[in-house]
């Protein structure tokens, strides 16, 4: 009777195995709703349900998503906060937008409807799910109300009223998005939000509610206005590599140079978003080029990312020196963790008898490890003053095209694809080594195994030749018994048969003479009565 029929995955207990009464691994869904609600259990098997992958289903990944609830349940509460004066009246948000933050995020927000709605048509409910995650907390949670309390705070009142009614179109749509997934906490918060800015237009329930529908992207306003957060992590991001705290100001004897290749971009900065980026991260003097690379000079830190580049200046910031021992204990510490940790992974044995939980654990140690050390290296080098910016890059980030190697990543790639080329023919000829010492040592084991085959395969055609031996006795004595018995029947039935013959013939002649004594008595009677 059903048009469509989707068949979800298996849900599995954390280490992939079947949930089972006897292994006691089972997930009750009621205690882990009891424990971590029933929106972050729904919101889990969602974001998990990967076509033609089972589920492992952890509760670590169910607190995870119980702390995506609470992210917007604060986000709520920051709005519910900054709507003081504010009235819905169905505006379109578009004509609302006074800033590029504003147009960016309504832009964002489009683009992870239009992705959200193209998953739940096709099935993909772990892409749907995760899309509105992304979009609820890093692009709404993390910037969009860090961007917005500079408005909403301000003396602006036509700034202040876009931001409110942006970010009350932003908060409704992302209820609506995310209703499938976490029903409960959406319809606490529509209605709560509903009251709070008088929207007596919206319906009483969100489960009324229009889904938001597709529509076009404002692709302008992400281009222009994405390097400009990219220009704040990178710069956010240094301060985190050179251990630099928030409350030290930067650019205070050498200003910080931002370089962007894109004419919006740029004049998005001129036209004051440069003082928003310098609030944000913290920078007393920014100066912005419009070029593709900024000056070079000694011991500074550069971050690069699509369109842009950051380069800071450390001296006067933190003490070379200092930092630079503290750099070389570091990169000690983590190459000795190195050493052993894949001293045990070039052992065949541990490899082979270790749990394979254990050997995963280790191999993603290996590559945390290198990663760590490569980072080290390179900020130790911006401490010595050599130039870092090809090492400081972000790949993913500076390249167009991402299924393309950069050029200056080539000679790394090529070094790389030759130590890959040689350590898989080494682990080629260890698993051959490894394969050969195995035999050896299992031919004895083999040769044992082999001999009491053979020994169990003749018990068993003596075992089969008993039993057929015995199955032929039994034969022939049930023949012998049954003969014996019909000869003892037959002679019991010719006996019985003589015996009734005989009993009969003394019956008939006594019968006749006992009737007519009796008869005889019986009228003597009768007329001695009479008389």
């Amino acid at each position: 009777p059903f048009k469509t029929v989707y068949l979800h995955p298996m849900v599995r207990d954390s280490k992939g195995q079947k949930m089972s009464k006897t292994k006691g691994n089972v997930i009750d869904p009621l205690v882990v709703t009891e424990k971590h609600g029933a929106d972050a259990l729904r919101f889990t098997l969602a974001a998990l349900t990967a076509q033609g992958r089972d589920i492992k289903l952890a509760d670590e990944r169910i607190d995870g998503y119980r702390a995506f609830a609470n992210k917007l349940w604060n986000a709520s509460r920051f709005a519910l906060m900054n709507l003081e004066g504010h009235v819905e009246a169905g505006v379109d948000p578009l004509l609302q937008a006074r800033t590029p933050a504003d147009r960016w995020i309504l832009a964002r927000l489009q683009r992870a409807v239009n992705e959200t709605v193209e998953a739940l048509e096709a099935f993909r409910f772990n892409d749907a799910a995760n899309t509105v995650y992304h979009f609820v907390w890093h692009e709404l949670c993390d910037w969009y109300i860090e961007l917005s309390k500079e408005a909403l705070s301000g003396d602006d009142a036509g700034t202040k009223a876009g931001a409110q009614g942006v970010l009350v179109h932003c908060l409704k749509s992302s209820y609506l998005l995310l209703h499938p997934f976490m029903p409960f906490i959406t319809e606490e918060l529509w209605g709560v939000l509903r009251q709070r800015v008088g929207a007596t237009a919206w319906p009483d329930s969100i489960m009324e509610g229009r889904y938001p529908p597709v529509g076009v992207v404002d692709e302008a306003a992400e281009r222009a206005f994405t390097p400009i957060l990219g220009i704040i992590d990178a710069i956010r991001n240094i301060r985190g590599e050179m251990n630099i705290a928030f409350k030290v100001a930067l650019g205070q004897e050498t200003p910080v140079h931002v370089a962007v290749a894109d004419t919006a971009t740029h004049a998005l900065l001129e036209a004051g978003e440069s003082r928003r980026v310098a609030r944000l991260t913290h920078v007393e003097n920014l100066q912005v080029h419009l070029a593709e690379a900024t000056p070079r000079m000694p011991q500074s830190a550069v971050g690069v990312g699509a369109g842009f580049e950051v380069r800071v200046p450390l001296a006067g910031v933190i003490d070379v020196g200092a930092e630079t021992a503290r750099i070389d204990k570091e990169l000690a510490r983590v190459d000795a963790d190195l050493r052993l940790i894949e001293g045990k992974l070039s052992n065949p044995n541990f490899v082979a008898r270790a749990p394979v939980e254990v050997v995963e654990k280790d191999r993603a140690r290996v590559d945390e490890l290198r990663t760590t050390r490569q980072k080290l290296i390179n900020h130790r080098a911006v401490m010595s003053g050599a130039d870092q910016s090809t090492e400081e890059k972000t790949m993913e980030n500076n390249n167009p095209n991402p299924n393309a190697t950069p050029a200056q990543a080539q000679p790394v790639v090529e070094k790389v694809e030759q130590a890959f080329t040689a350590g898989v023919e080494a682990v080629k000829a260890e698993a051959v080594k490894f394969e050969q010492q195995m035999e050896q040592r299992a031919a004895p084991t083999i040769k044992r195994a082999r001999k009491a085959v053979a020994e169990a395969r003749k018990g068993v055609a003596g075992a089969r030749k008993a039993v057929k031996k015995g199955v032929a006795d039994a034969r022939k004595a049930v023949k012998k018994g049954v003969a014996g018995a019909r000869k003892a029947v037959k002679q019991g039935v010719a006996g019985a048969r003589k015996a009734v013959k005989s009993a009969g013939k003394r019956l008939n002649k006594k019968a006749p003479v006992k009737a007519v004594k009796k008869v005889a008595k019986k009228k003597a009677i009768k007329k001695a009565k009479k008389k």
